[in-house]
């Protein structure tokens, strides 16, 4: 929300961001995402690269300097290429292809990364010209042995070249060639992530992509402005640290260009808050089922941050100190265990069980459950908390309401369990900044912690 004095950003970045961190095997590489999450990167970044860098696919598999012309075994054991032949065509009411059946023998076998990220690139009656419509470059749809089922939304040029006997070229290129993008196209930003594409003088390992597709996206996303730091409103930045598709990193280094380009005066313009257990969106784990009991909602504390925003730029009211937090090796977020030290608006919750995050006990052999939920300094009281108690039944039982709320509360119990089986223990809490708040409040602070407990 920006107005003209003040702007709150609930951090959600666009390709430039999360292209930072790529997918792979790569020991060089931060993290190893499944194929699930490799091929989410394509999907949402494959518009981009497509529309500003359309040669880099080929490039990628056949020029000297990228992964693809002597590819190490993981990319090898990953890779899907092969030409499959049409044997048939299934279609509906309106003629309109809904199927393909292939010649037995000539679909390409699975690699290791299985069937996420497949492109259908159809070719025509020579066999060589393949056939797209702009953007439309594969068809859509989902392999299961010899049988292409074709989703709904392929566009009518593809399905049209599509005949007996013809050729689609069934692949997953285009999606491990977008998973080593970030190396070769690295943004010249400052940003932290693509040190790992650096040799110690600065230089890059890498060749490079004669473009940034990734400034190119966020040009476009941010309205044409890049985020240099210096700000002339009030600005208010909210990252959760379990969102995947906005890395927590993101926003400090924000913060970095920001006090890089105030100095001093940063602290007159400028909070980030980071917030523990919360995902993509100010719902997420706000709707109650299995996700509630590892996520919160970050609506009530989107909501307080608003209202002190306003009161900043309206009043002079200062909000509370940003978190404060360090970034590892692996540019993750660390934030410090202690309320009093980390600021932000979330309570910090902490949970053990016999003392541990994890205890081991025997049937009905009763474990100590001991929580503390503190409040940063000047930041609200704890209202309430509620436990869930791992039984599967994704519920948690009623709250505890405090008749006095407190900025430091502890919450213990003994429980024990009938059956044997690994049981995922919750602790959430609720606070409020007056303190007066109920379960309906529109500025509700949530945090939560979990241990688990193996009963053999």
């Amino acid at each position: 929300w920006v107005g003209t004095s003040l702007r709150l950003v609930l951090v959600c970045t666009s390709n430039s961001t999360r292209a930072a961190r790529p997918c792979s095997s790569d020991p060089h590489l931060p993290g190893l995402y499944t194929s699930h999450w490799c091929s989410q990167i394509v999907l949402d970044s494959s518009g981009s690269i497509q529309s500003f860098d359309p040669a880099y696919e080929d490039d990628f598999w056949s020029k000297p300097g990228f992964e693809g012309t002597n590819p190490p075994s993981y990319l090898t054991a990953a890779k899907v290429d092969g030409y499959a032949t049409v044997a048939g065509l299934t279609r509906n009411a309106q003629n309109t292809p809904i199927a393909v059946t292939f010649e037995p023998g000539t679909v390409p076998a699975l690699g290791s990364i299985g069937a996420a990220g497949l492109q259908f690139y159809v070719y025509g009656a020579d066999g060589k010209t393949r056939i797209t419509n702009g953007q439309a470059l594969s068809l859509a749809g989902k392999l299961e042995g010899n049988t292409l089922t074709l989703a709904a939304t392929n566009d009518a040029t593809l399905l049209n070249a599509l005949a007996t006997g013809g050729k689609i070229r069934i692949n997953n290129r285009f999606l491990l060639a977008a998973c080593f993008y970030p190396r070769h196209s690295i943004l010249d930003n400052g940003n932290p992530a693509y040190n790992q594409y650096k040799n110690a003088d600065g230089t890059t390992k890498y060749v490079q992509r004669p473009i940034q597709v990734s400034y190119l996206s966020n040009i476009r996303t941010a309205g044409g402005r890049r985020e240099t730091g210096h700000l002339t409103v009030k600005t208010i930045v909210i990252e959760d640290l379990v969102d995947p598709a906005s890395y927590p990193y993101v926003a400090s280094f924000y913060a970095g260009q920001v006090s890089t380009a105030l100095g001093a005066q940063a602290n007159d313009l400028f909070r980030i808050y980071y917030n523990e257990n919360s995902g993509h969106g100010s719902f997420a784990g706000a709707s109650g089922g299995k996700v509630a009991t590892s996520m919160i909602g970050i609506a009530g504390i989107m909501n307080q941050a608003l209202l002190d925003l306003a009161a900043w730029a309206e009043r002079g009211i200062a909000p509370p100190p940003s978190s404060r937090h360090n970034l590892d090796a692996m540019n993750q977020v660390i934030l410090p265990e202690k309320a009093r030290e980390r600021h932000g608006l979330q309570p910090v919750v902490h949970l053990t069980a016999d003392g541990k995050i994890r205890a081991e006990v025997g049937l009905n052999q009763p474990v100590n459950l001991s929580g503390t939920i503190e409040m940063p300094p000047g930041t609200g009281k704890v209202i309430q908390y509620d436990w869930y108690l791992g039984k599967g039944d994704f519920s948690y039982e009623p709250a505890t309401k405090l008749a006095e709320p407190q900025p430091l509360v502890t919450a213990t119990r003994s429980v024990s369990f009938a059956r044997p089986g690994e049981y995922t223990i919750t602790l959430r809490a609720y606070a409020q900044r007056d303190g007066v708040g109920d379960a309906t409040s529109t500025t509700l602070l949530q945090n939560l912690a979990r241990i688990r407990v193996v009963v053999r």
